[in-house]
């Protein structure tokens, strides 16, 4: 019967004092890793604008067209993640 008691208080000490602090550093990585995939989505979105300006800026006919449309396929697959 003590050595229930001593098991039962072992395992609460552990979660206490180590499980907590696992669960929370697990958490906070899931939260950084989410923020920086948010940064680098808009940074991808910011640029694909900026090079579609100066595509058309530079380029004329149907080769452009080709290549913004695709351009703007890979848009699409971004806003979709």
């Amino acid at each position: 019967m003590l050595g229930d008691a001593r098991k039962k208080l072992e395992k609460s000490l552990i979660t206490t004092f180590i499980a907590s602090h696992a669960v929370a550093s697990a958490e906070n990585r899931e939260q950084l890793t989410k923020e920086a995939e948010k940064e680098k989505t808009e940074t991808f979105k910011n640029n694909d604008k900026k090079h579609i300006e100066k595509l058309k800026s530079a380029i004329k006919g149907n080769w452009f067209k080709a290549a913004q449309k695709a351009l703007e396929n890979t848009r699409n697959k971004c806003n979709d993640i």
